[in-house]
């Protein structure tokens, strides 16, 4: 299985990610992302140098009403 994914820096806080599943936006520094595609909204954090990260879907409601 060929995986094929890149990463274009937009600015220095925000990526433009392009995969072969789809392609997906990730705005952040080193210690703290979200990112936004496909498969939803990601937040994700970490200690910079000790290994420790922390990866967390986050749902967003939909209104019914409208």
């Amino acid at each position: 299985m060929i995986r094929y994914q890149k990463r274009i820096r937009l600015l220095p806080f925000l990526w433009f990610n392009i995969s072969k599943g789809g392609f997906s936006v990730t705005v952040g520094c080193r210690y703290i992302k979200l990112n936004v595609g496909r498969r939803g909204v990601w937040l994700s954090g970490s200690l910079v140098g000790t290994g420790l990260s922390v990866r967390k879907k986050i749902s967003i409601r939909k209104n019914k009403d409208a």
